[in-house]
């Protein structure tokens, strides 16, 4: 089978490149996928250029990719949930083993697909897992609910996108915060309230009970600004030494401000792929490549200004 294989540490472009493998097979709960579509995350090209050494399966020589969506072609024995040929989608758990999702075909958990409706496209479905996880679990982190003054700061991006929905879906009422490019991205998923990230974050109204930081570029006094006193700020990526700081100011304070630890829930996923087959999620795909271009996707996805995802199509 073909896929894309990280043949050493260093820059996407001399890294990595698309070789033939050898056909995994699946043993105990693993279900090997024949995969439609891989999703594209920062994570891809951080592993690649060496970040994480310490906590990472990623040793080249090795796959790469973590999300996918396509078909059931073969189970392990204790695997028994999906029936051969189910549309499925899920992730390769992340610094548990290697990744290897961009591929032809690839192992996962059983614990971690899901079935994925049929009024789901599957290059959505393959987009979903990693950024939809994320955006779900930091609305639950800030207290997201019916009511809720909620900013989501870097809303035209992978998480970002998805947080915004999930955040209205959850009663709240959401400001999208994202540049001027991505604004059209934004009122075409119903967001009412855009602002541009560009502007002087004090003129983008508040206070607000929770900020979805999807940038991680929000700082101290942004927050003094937006942030109600009881307000919780969730980002994405930690910050040091600000996040030690806030662990132990939230000791104290009445509002909190976290860093999301993602969580690989099985169920999680599956409530996301119910709202995207209800039409009230929407995985917005920018761009989808052709494996032969899987190099060119990650590249694009170093470089930001992502609206959306991007996804490789595998065939």
């Amino acid at each position: 089978m073909r896929a894309l294989v990280q043949r050493a540490y260093g820059p996407v472009e001399t890294s990595v490149g698309v070789e033939e493998v050898r056909l995994p097979a699946p043993a105990g709960g693993d279900v090997c996928v024949r995969v439609r579509y891989a999703g594209v995350n920062p994570l891809d090209w951080k592993l690649i250029e060496g970040h994480y050494k310490w906590m990472s399966k990623a040793r080249p020589p090795c796959g790469v990719g973590f999300d996918l969506a396509g078909e059931v072609h073969d189970a392990g024995r204790a695997a028994t949930r999906f029936a051969q040929g189910a549309r499925v989608a899920g992730l390769i758990p992340a610094f548990q083993r290697p990744p290897g999702s961009i591929a032809q075909y690839a192992l996962v958990p059983a614990r971690l697909l899901v079935e994925v409706p049929h009024p789901v496209p599957l290059d959505q479905a393959a987009a979903l897992p990693v950024a939809g996880l994320s955006a779900l679990q930091m609305c639950r982190m800030a207290g997201v609910g019916p009511g809720a003054r909620v900013l989501v700061h870097g809303a035209s991006g992978g998480v970002g996108h998805l947080a915004a929905q999930i955040a209205r879906n959850f009663g709240g009422a959401v400001t999208a915060s994202g540049s001027v490019a991505g604004h059209p991205l934004l009122r075409s998923l119903g967001l009412a309230s855009v602002v541009d990230r560009d502007a002087p974050a004090d003129s983008w109204g508040g206070p607000f009970d929770a900020i979805l930081d999807c940038a991680t570029t929000l700082t101290s006094s942004d927050l003094g600004n937006l942030l109600a006193p009881d307000g919780h700020y969730v980002a994405t990526t930690p910050r040091f030494p600000q996040v030690i700081a806030d662990a132990v100011l939230n000791l104290v304070r009445r509002g909190k401000r976290r860093v999301l630890m993602l969580k690989l829930d099985g169920a999680d996923l599956e409530d996301l792929m119910h709202q995207a087959a209800a039409g009230t999620l929407r995985v917005a795909v920018e761009r989808a490549f052709a494996l032969g271009d899987a190099a060119q996707a990650l590249i694009q996805s170093r470089a930001g200004h992502v609206r959306g995802k991007l996804v490789v199509a595998i065939d």
